[in-house]
């Protein structure tokens, strides 16, 4: 979650939710595990929830960074210079 906090820390307007969001899910990570420390709550299931929206949201813009950088053809300016 840090690498995707300071990947997407200034970023485009469209992406301004990603930094907040990965910022909030690390708090709640280590929230939880600081809790999980005083309390006997190491196998319920939100911790498990918690890690699957990590990895969803780490997945999500994984995919979405291949599909920007994925040109078939490539610009006009590249294939002019290309030439």
């Amino acid at each position: 979650m840090e690498v995707l906090r300071r990947r997407y820390r200034r970023g485009p307007q469209d992406e301004a939710w990603i930094a907040p969001l990965a910022s909030a899910l690390s708090s709640a990570h280590l929230i939880y595990l600081v809790g999980g420390a005083f309390v006997g709550i190491a196998f319920q299931s939100f911790v498990w929830m918690l890690l699957g929206a990590q990895i969803g949201l780490d997945t999500y813009l994984a995919r979405r960074r291949q599909e920007a950088g994925w040109r078939p053809m490539g610009t006009a300016k590249e294939r002019l210079a290309a030439t």
